[in-house]
C-alpha cells in the first residue's frame, strides 16, 4: 500500500493517508499504535484482525466514504477515533456503549450525515453524557425534519426542557 511506517516518541505509526486505500488493511506492522487512513475511499469498517489491530490506540478515517461501522469492528485499546467528513448517519450501539464507559476515549464525528429524528440512537441523554468525549461537538449538525440541527442545539433544547419542570 506504499505506507509510511516510523517511530515518533516511542509510539509506532502507520501513515496511509491519501493512498486510493478501499478497505482497512488486513495487515498491520505489529504493535502499530497510530494508524492514518485519512483521505481515502474506504467505506465501511468490518472484518478487523483484533490480534493485529491489538495495540492501535489512535485511528484516523477522517475524509472516507465510511456509512456502516460494525460492532465486531471495536478495537479494544483504541482511545480515539477520528470519524470526521465521512457518511455515517447512526452509531453503532457498540461504539456509543465503548464511548460511555471509556473515561479517556475521544472522537471526531463532524461532517457527517446524522440523523436527529425522535428515533435516533443520538439521544440527547447520550450527547449529554458524552458531549466532553466528541472533540469536535460544536461543529455537528445533524438533520431533522429537512433541517439541519446543531448538537449544541440539541443539548441546549434539553437543558431547556430541564428548567421549565
Amino acid at each position: 500500500m506504499n505506507c509510511q511506517c516510523f517511530t515518533e516518541e516511542n509510539h509506532i505509526i502507520v501513515n496511509c493517508s491519501g493512498k486510493g486505500i478501499e478497505r482497512i488493511p488486513n495487515v498491520l506492522v505489529p504493535n502499530a499504535e497510530i494508524v492514518d487512513l485519512s483521505n481515502n475511499y474506504i467505506k465501511e469498517l468490518s472484518d478487523v484482525d483484533s490480534v493485529t489491530w491489538r495495540n492501535v490506540t489512535h485511528l484516523r478515517l477522517s475524509n472516507n466514504l465510511i456509512s456502516i461501522i460494525w460492532d465486531c469492528v471495536l478495537l479494544p485499546n483504541l482511545k480515539s477515533l477520528w470519524l470526521d467528513e465521512n457518511r455515517l448517519t447512526e452509531l453503532s450501539y457498540g461504539l456509543m456503549n465503548l464511548i460511555d464507559v471509556s473515561t479517556e476515549f475521544q472522537i471526531y464525528l463532524s461532517r457527517n450525515n446524522w440523523n436527529c429524528h425522535c428515533h435516533s440512537l443520538f439521544t440527547k441523554d447520550w450527547l449529554l453524557r458524552n458531549r466532553q468525549k466528541i472533540a469536535d461537538f460544536s461543529n455537528i449538525y445533524c438533520i431533522r425534519n429537512s433541517s439541519s440541527v446543531s448538537f449544541t442545539d440539541i443539548i441546549q433544547m434539553k437543558n431547556a426542557q430541564k428548567l421549565q419542570k
